[in-house]
């Protein structure tokens, strides 16, 4: 669960999404908003509090996961301060999408309620929010594509160089179970593309860890699908 830290900012400005809104729709935003810490590990979306709940993560990084009936599951979408968590839901749909705080840090939440209530107010937010979506959605397809026609090797490098690029540094909480499940793979197929990363010093794996040793590397290796998701630049879809 989130817990609320200690010290107090303003925290807008450190999310891409929000960043670039009017700074009158910033004031209104400010006062129904919490800061909140997510802790790593820490599901979000599985609580009725979490099910009503939006975040637009500031320090923290967390991978969006679609589970069906039989609990497998696999990966739709990585969020950091590009993005928010929490659309789905915000749609108003049921849903199975829940998503796994890979990088604790800061994040900023709203209640459902009150941003649907400023996102029918404001055409700025509008403009971003529904832009926001599209290219969640380009996203998931992205991932889609990359795991029927790319090898888990070369997946496993875009994974991680995606996870650096939204700020999961060089040294990554992962156990190859959980990005067995990320990428729709048997535990095993992951621990063995490790291991050759790792003997070409790609890569150092340790219980729970993913260390980034050669990032040039990993750039020639991988299929490439992680420059399909570029860090948004400032002010793209404001005005």
């Amino acid at each position: 669960m989130p817990t609320k830290p200690t010290g107090d900012e303003d925290a807008l400005h450190c999310n891409r999404l929000l960043q670039g809104l009017p700074s009158a729709l910033h004031a209104a935003l400010r006062s129904v908003t919490e800061l909140v810490v997510l802790s790593a590990g820490s599901m979000l979306g599985a609580g009725a509090r979490e099910a009503n709940s939006v975040y637009f993560p500031l320090r923290a990084l967390a991978v969006l996961l679609h589970t069906d009936d039989q609990g497998s599951s696999s990966q739709t979408g990585i969020v950091g301060s590009d993005g928010m968590i929490g659309l789905t839901g915000w749609f108003g749909r049921q849903h199975s999408e829940k998503a796994l705080v890979l990088a604790g840090g800061l994040a900023l939440r709203f209640d459902a309620d009150q941003l649907q209530r400023l996102f029918d107010e404001s055409a700025p937010l509008r403009r971003v929010l529904m832009g926001y979506s599209a290219e969640l959605t380009m996203q998931a397809a992205q991932m889609a594509l990359c795991g029927r026609h790319h090898s888990p090797e070369r997946q496993l490098c875009s994974l991680l160089l995606l996870l650096f690029e939204r700020g999961a540094g060089e040294d990554l909480s992962m156990t190859h179970e959980l990005a067995a499940r990320m990428i729709g793979v048997r535990r095993e197929t992951i621990s063995q593309a490790a291991m050759r990363l790792q003997q070409q010093g790609y890569i150092r794996c340790s219980r729970g860890h993913f260390r980034i040793l050669d990032r040039d590397g990993l750039e020639k290796v991988s299929c490439g699908c992680h420059r399909s998701a570029p860090l948004r630049p400032h002010g793209l879809f404001t005005g």
